[in-house]
């Protein structure tokens, strides 16, 4: 409810009239991105969000194919 209390960003407007977010450049991007290896080849994603002091954050699956794991939890 808090996010969505934020409202819009409706201070830009594109060529067609449409709303539309402010970009961000890719140097402003580039510290939150990551590359990992997978089956699709080396994917360059967003970073995970936590920062700790003395262990690094990191994703311990990469991204696979639909049907790369069998539905058991």
């Amino acid at each position: 409810m808090w996010v969505q209390g934020l409202g819009r960003v409706t201070d830009v407007l594109s060529s067609n009239g449409k709303e539309k977010i402010n970009p961000i450049t890719s140097e402003e991007r580039e510290p939150f991105m990551m590359e990992s290896n997978s089956p699709f080849g080396i994917v360059k994603h967003v970073a995970p969000v936590a920062k700790y002091y003395e262990t690094s954050s990191y994703y311990e699956l990469p991204v696979v194919p639909l049907g790369a794991h069998m539905p058991v939890w």
